[in-house]
C-alpha cells in the first residue's frame, strides 16, 4: 500500500514526520489529506485519546484522513514497539462520538450495499461489514454513509469537521478485521475526493514504476486545479529534470503543452530509467507556475510477448479467448488453464501459486494419448507483431515440468510386493507417497510384514494405512517402519488436519506393522517382531473418515524425485477387490519433446525445438524447476519467417515433424518475452575475468580482484583445528596447542583453577564469563568433531560448555546441559547440534546424562550421516533425533567455551578442560585415544585458492597467488562483452 500511494506521488511518513506534517498544515490551513497505510494510532499526533491531541485538531483544521480500520484508534503505538488499549474510547475520545456500534450490530458479516454517495466518492469494491457504526449515531453526528450493511447500520462514513464541509474530514471504509486488503483505488479515489490541488499529480506511469515499453507512452497526470497549460520536462537524468527551466536549451524542457498528456518524441530505449516534471501553469492574468515534483520510470529490458498477468476468469479477458488449445480437435492433445475452478476458494483458471513472475502463470496439459499426436496452443498477437524493434534477437520463455512418475507395484513370487515411491512425506497436512490399496467398508484390519525398506531418508516410510480418501490432505492412519528412527503412527484425524504421531525408536526392517478400525471409527496401531506377539503404539485415537474407505501399503521416499523401494510379506487385509495402486499428492509428467513456433499471417511458420547440445531433448518435460528458455530468433529467420510482423506463436510438447503417439502431464509457462543480445551463461562464450557472470568485464570485478589481492594458496597441519588444553593456570589467553594460532581470550567470570582433568582447567561460575577464540577453518567442512572434558556444579540445568556462535537460544552449533529434553521429552539430557546451508541438525541424548563428576564429551559429525555424541568414550543413544543433513559447515564464528545455546545471559557453572575441534569425525578408536590424552597424527592439509579472481592459475601448488598475472588478463579484457546472439 506504501509503494502504491508512493508511485502516485504521494509522500511517505514516518509517526515522527507526520507530527511535523500535520503541525504545519494546522498552521498554514492548506489543504491537504493523510491516508493511513495501517490501522494504528502513533503517540506522536495522537498523545491522548482526546480532542486536544494533534490529529483531531488538524481535522479540526480541515485536514483530511482515510483510515482502512477495524475498530478506529482501538490501541496506541508507543516509541518501544508496545502498546496502550483506548478499545471503544479511543474513537470516542478523539473523533467525539462512538465510531462503533454496540456489540448486538457487530458481526453482522453482511456484504454492504454502496451509497450514492459512496459510488460519488469512489468506493467500487464491497466487504462483509463487521464493526458500523449504529444508524442512529451516524444520523445524529451527520455522517456522510458511504456504505450501509443489511441494516443500515454506517459500515462506511465521513465525519466532517469544519462548517457546511462536504469534502473533507476523518473517513472510515472496511470495518472489518477479515478482509486480505484495501482496494487501493478505492483508498486513492476517497483521499482525492473533492481536494483542489494546483500540482500535477497521479502520474502515468506510476512514480518508480517498471513497465513494458508499450505501456510507456503517452505521458500523462491529474491537471492542478487551475491549470491551463502544462511546462513538460523530460530526460535521462534527475539532476537535469530536477534543475531545468524553460529556458532550458539542452532539450529537457518540452515546451508547454495545452492538454496533460504528453508523448516523447525520441524512441524510448529498452532497460533505461527516465525523469519527467510537470509544471502546472494557472491561467491568466497571473500565469502563476506550481513546480511539481520529478517522477521516474524504467523501461524493462525485454519486450513483452505474454506475461499471463492480463488474463481475468472472465471473457474476454480470459484465457480461453487468447490462447486456441485442442479442445475438440482429437490430434492436439492440448488444454490451457484449469477446468471449473472453485472461485470461492480463490482458484481461478490460471496458476496463482507456481509462477515464475509476477501473480498468474499458464497451466498446460498435454496429452500425447491416440487419437492425439501432439499438443499445442496458439495465440495471435494484438501488441509485440514486431520482432526486430529495439534490435531484439532472441525470444525467452520461461517453463517448468514435473519429474517421472516413480511409483510402482509387482507381486512375485506370490505373496511378496514389491513396491517403488517418492514423496515428500507422509505427515502434515497433506500427503506425497504410493498407495496400493483394496475398498474397506467399515471395521477392519490390515497386516504386513515389511521385509525391508530402501534409506533413501531415515524418515522414508514404508507400512500400512487405512485411508478416507485418495485425496492428498485425506484423514488417515498408518503405522510405517522406517530406515532409521524405528516404528512411526500418524494419523490426520480429519481431513486437512496437521498428522498426529508416535514412534518407537530402535526398529529397523524386517517387521510387522498392523493397523486396525473398530466400528465406533477408531484406529490403534500395533508392531511385532514375528508376527505373533504385538505391542500397541500410542491410544486408540478416532479418525473420521466414510464409507467407503481404502486399507493398503503406503511407501514414501521423504525425499522428492528421489525413488524408494520395499518390500512386503504376509499381508492380509479385510479389504476387497482387486490391488490397485496410484500417487497420492503427486504430479508426474512423462517424457516428450517441446517445442516453439512462430507464423506470419500468410501462413511461412518456423519451428524450434528444446534442445541439449543441440540435440532435440525428449525429456524436457521431466524438468521440474523454473527454467528459461532462450531461442536465436535467427532460427526461425532461417525457415523463412519475416520476424517484423509476426502473427502468431505457439506452444507444443511432442513432435510435430513425426507425429506419434505419446506420454501425457502437465506443464506451466510464464513471461515470454524478446531481448536484445545478452549473456546468457551456457550460450555466449564467457569471459575469464567476468566475476560476476553479467557478460562484461568493469568494475564490479575489478573489485572482487582487488578485494582478494595476493589471497594464495597453501598447505597447513590438520586434522586439529583447535586444542584448549587450559593448562596455562595464570594470565587472560588459553594457549591453542593445534598449531593453528587460535588462541582464546578468558573473560567475565572465567577464571582458572588448578584442579583439572588433566593439570589446569577453567572454572565458570553461572555468570556471564567465557573463553573465546576463532579459527578461520571452521566453516565449509564436511565432517568435524569437537568435545572436552566437563563437571558441573549441578544437574537438572541448561548449561552449555562449548558453542560456535553468541549465544541466541538455539542448539544448532553447540552442546549443553538440557533439563527438559523438549523434542525427546527426556530429562537431564545433553543437546548438541550442527549446522550446514541445509539446514540444521539438533539432537537429545539419552536420558538423565547430566552428573557432576568429571565426563568426557565428543559430538563427531559427517555430511549426510547422522551426529554421534560419546560420553566417557561410549556411543551414546540419542532419546530424539532430527532430519539429516548434508552439505558443509556455515555460520561458525567463535571458538566460545564456558557457554551454550541457552547462556545468551549466563555461563556453564563448572570446569571445564582440554578443548578440542577437529575437521574431521573421530572414529570411536580415535575418540577413546582422545579422552585418554593421547593425539590423532598429524596430516598436511591443502587449502586451495578459492578465488574466482585466480584466472591464470598456473603457478605451482603453494604458489599459487591473485596477483599480476591474473590483472594482466582482467587488463586485456577490459570492457570487453559477451553478448549472445550475435548476428
Amino acid at each position: 500500500m506504501r509503494d502504491y500511494f508512493a508511485a502516485a506521488g504521494y509522500e511517505i511518513l514516518d509517526a515522527d514526520q507526520l507530527k511535523v506534517w500535520m503541525d504545519a498544515r494546522i498552521a498554514d490551513g492548506k489543504i491537504s489529506v493523510v491516508v493511513f497505510c495501517k490501522d494504528i494510532a502513533p503517540e506522536t499526533v495522537c498523545e491522548t485519546n482526546t480532542a486536544d491531541c494533534t490529529l483531531r485538531k488538524y481535522l479540526d483544521a480541515g485536514g483530511k484522513i482515510v483510515l482502512h480500520s477495524d475498530i478506529p484508534f482501538w490501541s496506541q503505538a508507543n516509541r518501544g514497539g508496545d502498546t496502550t488499549k483506548w478499545k471503544d474510547s479511543g474513537a470516542i475520545g478523539i473523533l467525539g462520538f462512538s465510531a462503533v456500534g454496540p456489540g448486538s450490530i457487530r458481526n453482522s458479516y453482511n456484504i454492504v450495499q454502496i451509497t450514492e454517495a459512496g459510488f460519488k466518492w469512489g468506493l467500487t469494491e464491497t466487504w462483509e461489514s463487521r464493526r458500523p457504526a449504529d444508524a442512529g449515531v451516524a444520523a445524529d453526528e451527520n455522517l456522510t454513509v458511504l456504505a450501509t450493511d443489511d441494516a443500515g447500520h454506517a459500515a462506511a462514513w465521513v465525519k466532517h469537521y469544519v462548517t457546511d464541509d462536504t469534502t473533507r474530514g476523518f473517513i472510515r471504509v472496511l470495518d472489518t478485521n477479515t478482509t486480505p486488503r484495501p482496494n487501493f483505488d478505492d483508498l486513492k479515489s476517497l483521499a482525492e475526493y473533492g481536494l483542489v490541488s494546483d500540482l500535477a499529480r497521479n502520474p502515468s506511469p506510476n512514480n518508480g514504476a517498471t513497465v513494458d515499453l508499450s505501456d510507456a507512452t503517452p505521458l500523462s497526470w491529474t491537471a492542478g486545479e487551475y491549470a491551463v497549460k502544462h511546462d513538460v520536462y523530460f530526460g535521462a537524468a534527475f539532476d537535469d529534470v530536477n534543475d531545468a527551466d524553460a529556458t532550458n536549451t539542452t532539450g529537457i524542457y518540452r515546451d508547454r503543452q495545452s492538454l496533460p498528456i504528453y508523448t516523447p518524441a525520441e524512441a524510448l530505449e529498452l532497460g533505461k530509467t527516465y525523469y519527467w516534471r510537470v509544471d502546472e501553469v494557472n491561467a491568466p492574468p497571473d500565469y502563476d507556475i506550481h513546480n511539481g515534483k520529478v517522477w521516474s520510470f524504467t523501461i524493462t529490458e525485454y519486450l513483452l510477448v505474454d506475461d499471463f498477468e492480463g488474463y481475468t476468469d472472465y471473457a474476454p479477458n480470459d484465457i480461453f479467448s487468447s490462447w486456441l488449445d485442442g479442445y475438440n480437435i482429437d490430434e492436439n492433445g492440448a488444454l490451457v488453464g484449469y477446468d471449473n475452478p472453485n472461485f470461492d476458494a480463490d482458484e481461478h483458471f490460471l496458476e496463482t501459486e507456481i509462477v515464475q513472475g509476477g501473480n498468474q502463470s499458464l497451466p498446460f496439459y498435454y496429452s500425447n494419448v491416440g487419437p492425439a499426436t501432439y499438443s499445442e496452443a496458439t495465440h495471435t498477437l494484438t501488441d509485440t507483431r514486431d520482432w526486430t524493434q529495439q534490435g531484439v534477437k532472441a525470444l525467452s520463455l520461461w517453463f517448468r515440468g514435473f519429474s517421472p512418475f516413480l511409483g510402482g507395484f509387482t507381486e512375485a513370487p506370490a505373496g511378496t510386493f514389491t513396491m517403488s515411491a517418492e514423496g515428500a512425506n507422509i505427515e502434515n497436512e497433506s500427503d506425497e507417497f504410493h498407495f496400493v490399496y483394496k475398498v474397506l467398508n467399515g471395521a477392519g484390519s490390515i497386516t504386513a510384514k515389511v521385509e525391508s525398506v530402501e534409506n533413501t531418508h531415515p524418515w522414508a516410510k514404508a507400512g500400512v494405512m487405512i485411508r478416507d480418501s485418495l485425496d492428498a490432505d485425506s484423514a488417515h492412519a498408518m503405522v510405517a517402519v522406517t530406515p532409521g528412527n524405528g516404528i512411526w503412527f500418524g494419523r490426520r484425524t480429519a481431513t486437512g488436519n496437521d498428522t498426529d504421531t508416535e514412534e518407537q525408536g530402535g526398529i529397523t526392517a524386517p517387521y510387522w506393522v498392523r493397523l486396525e478400525r473398530t466400528l465406533g471409527g477408531a484406529v490403534r496401531a500395533f508392531y511385532s517382531a514375528d508376527g505373533n506377539m504385538w505391542d500397541q503404539l500410542g491410544a486408540l485415537t478416532p479418525v473420521t473418515m466414510g464409507i467407503p474407505m481404502y486399507a493398503g501399503l503406503a511407501l514414501t521416499s521423504h525425499e522428492p524425485g528421489v525413488k524408494c523401494e520395499a518390500v512386503f510379506s504376509n499381508v492380509t487385509s479385510d479389504g476387497t477387490g482387486t490391488w490397485a495402486n496410484q500417487d497420492i499428492g503427486l504430479t508426474s509428467n512423462e517424457a516428450e519433446p517441446m517445442y516453439v513456433s512462430i507464423s506470419n499471417n500468410n501462413g511461412t511458420t518456423g519451428t524450434v525445438y528444446y534442445d541439449d547440445n543441440q540435440n532435440i531433448d525428449p525429456n524436457v518435460t521431466l524438468i521440474d524447476t523454473w527454467t528459461e528458455w532462450n531461442i536465436d530468433l535467427k532460427d526461425f529467420l532461417d525457415q523463412g519467417v519475416n520476424l517484423s510482423d509476426v502473427d502468431s506463436i505457439t506452444i507444443g510438447i511432442g513432435d510435430k515433424n513425426d507425429p506419434q503417439p505419446g506420454g501425457s502431464g502437465k506443464m506451466f509457462f510464464d513471461d515470454i518475452s524478446l531481448y536484445q543480445p545478452r549473456y546468457v551463461p551456457g550460450k555466449a562464450a564467457p569471459l575469464r575475468a567476468d566475476f560476476t557472470g553479467d557478460g562484461i568485464v568493469d568494475d564490479d570485478d575489478l573489485e572482487i580482484m582487488l578485494n582478494d589481492w595476493l589471497e594464495g594458496d597453501f598447505t597447513r597441519q590438520g586434522p586439529l583445528l583447535v586444542h584448549y588444553k587450559l593448562d596455562e593456570g595464570a594470565g587472560t589467553v588459553a594457549a591453542d596447542s593445534s598449531s593453528q594460532d587460535s588462541n582464546g581470550t578468558f573473560s567475565g567470570t572465567a577464571i582458572w583453577t588448578a584442579e583439572g582433568k588433566m593439570g589446569a582447567a577453567a572454572s565458570f561460575d553461572g555468570g556471564v564469563g567465557e573463553i573465546r577464540g576463532n579459527s578461520p577453518y571452521l566453516n565449509g567442512l564436511d565432517a568435524m568433531s569437537f568435545g572436552a572434558w566437563i563437571k558441573s556444579n549441578a544437574v537438572d540445568t541448561d548449561a552449555g560448555f562449548i558453542i560456535f556462535e553468541n549465544p541466541a537460544g538455539k542448539d544448532q552449533r553447540s552442546i549443553r546441559y538440557d533439563s527438559a529434553g523438549g523434542d525427546g521429552g527426556g530429562t537431564n539430557v545433553m543437546k548438541y547440534g550442527v549446522a550446514t546451508e541445509e539446514g540444521s541438525y539438533e539432537i537429545e541424548s539419552s536420558v538423565n546424562i547430566q552428573i557432576t563428576q568429571w565426563q568426557h564429551v565428543m559430538v563427531t559429525w559427517t555430511s549426510g550421516e547422522a551426529t554421534k555424541l560419546y560420553v566417557n568414550g561410549v556411543l551414546d543413544t540419542p532419546s530424539s533425533t532430527d532430519d539429516i543433513i548434508g552439505g558443509t559447515t556455515i555460520g561458525y564464528t567463535d571458538v566460545i567455551v564456558g557457554r551454550g545455546g541457552k547462556d545468551a545471559d549466563g555461563s556453564w557453572d563448572g570446569l571445564v578442560d582440554d578443548v578440542r575441534v577437529y575437521e574431521v569425525a573421530l572414529t570411536a578408536q580415535q575418540v577413546q585415544t582422545v579422552m585418554n590424552g593421547g593425539d590423532i597424527p598429524v596430516v598436511d592439509v591443502y587449502v586451495p585458492l578459492t578465488s574466482p579472481a585466480n584466472i591464470y592459475d598456473e603457478e605451482p601448488v603453494n604458489s599459487k597467488q591473485v596477483n599480476e598475472n591474473d590483472r594482466a588478463i582482467l587488463d586485456e579484457e577490459w570492457l570487453q562483452e559477451s553478448f549472445w546472439p550475435e548476428w
